[in-house]
């Protein structure tokens, strides 16, 4: 399930046990379009909504696929046969992550692989540009959040710590205009941190 802007207005995208995706408009709770086929390439895994310069995409992610779809018009628009764990908009560009241990960056509009750093702790799950940074989190493979330069793997302080649990998810974005990290964990638990304190 994912929220986006799109055309001026809120839409919803749901990707359902087939793997097919379907828009809907929240204002009159009508699908929008017919439904966008399954992703080819495996076992879904992901799906995020970005915009690039003001261009809403949907990012899907299959077991070895990762593709960029227009929302718009249903076409896809770029394809690189590589998973990610996470997009971000990174110096402009629409940037897979992953990683385990490393922070790999592949655009996904060339497939060219922009940097792989090394950085000890766990699994890649979020990034974004932050206050003029760009910034990638990771888990630290039990409770606790690193948080990383994405240009020089420089770690941004400590492990970020709160959770009971090893962390699964977390997404960068914005509340009121201040910076935050959403993230959740196995314990059940869910935390909103401030990045202007960490970056």
């Amino acid at each position: 399930l994912v929220e986006m802007e799109v055309s001026g207005g809120p839409v919803l995208a749901v990707q359902f046990a087939d793997d097919s995706v379907q828009l809907w408009n929240v204002d009159d709770r009508t699908p929008r379009g017919g439904r966008l086929p399954p992703e080819p390439g495996g076992i879904p895994r992901s799906l995020s909504g970005v915009s690039v310069d003001g261009r809403p995409l949907l990012v899907r992610t299959a077991a070895a696929r990762t593709s960029v779809v227009d929302p718009v018009t249903g076409t896809e628009v770029a394809a690189v046969d590589e998973a990610v764990t996470a997009v971000a908009v990174l110096d402009g560009a629409l940037v897979g992550l992953s990683g385990f241990g490393t922070v790999r960056m592949v655009d996904l509009a060339t497939g060219r692989v922009l940097r792989e750093l090394a950085a000890p702790g766990g699994r890649v799950l979020a990034g974004a540009t932050v206050r003029g940074r760009a910034v990638v989190a990771a888990n630290d493979g039990s409770d606790g959040i690193l948080l990383r330069d994405a240009t020089t793997g420089a770690a941004l302080g400590p492990p970020l710590l709160g959770h009971g649990g090893e962390v699964t998810a977390m997404e960068i974005g914005e509340v009121g205009g201040t910076p935050v990290l959403l993230s959740a964990a196995a314990d059940t638990s869910l935390r909103v941190w401030d990045m202007t304190r960490h970056v």
